[in-house]
């Protein structure tokens, strides 16, 4: 009997704390450059960072991104994004009318790092390229 509680009030607990580990993920909505990280290092190394990025060819980003991982660059800062959005974010980038100036919603981890859970094109009077 000793052993059962035990283990339920383990259960309940483990339970809480993935409860709790979720509910640290906030939704976010940026509109920035979806870029490689490789290639978004390097962009942040540049006098103007954000023009750079903006000016990084889309096929680049494809071909570097799959084994670096994405970004998004807004105000010439870069946001990873997760491992898990690669797919998504290689879909919305070979769609032959896909621009790098994207805006992205997901949810943020602790880590900083953006899951996404939609993709489109940035409107009309923020897109660079």
């Amino acid at each position: 009997m000793k052993v059962s509680l035990i283990a339920a009030l383990a259960a309940v607990l483990c339970l809480g704390s993935f409860v709790r580990a979720e509910d640290k993920k906030e939704p976010v909505k940026m509109t920035g450059v979806v870029i490689d990280q490789m290639c978004a290092a390097k962009m942040e190394k540049k006098d103007e960072p954000q023009k750079a990025a903006a000016d990084h060819d889309k096929a680049c980003a494809l071909k570097c991104g799959g084994d670096s991982g994405y970004a998004i660059m807004t105000d010439g800062k870069t946001t990873k994004l997760s491992d898990d959005s690669k797919a998504k974010v290689e879909e919305y980038l070979k769609k032959d009318d896909s621009k790098t100036a994207a805006t992205i919603e997901g949810t943020k981890a602790e880590d900083g790092t953006i899951t996404v859970t939609s993709i489109a094109a940035a409107p009309a009077a923020e897109e660079k390229k």
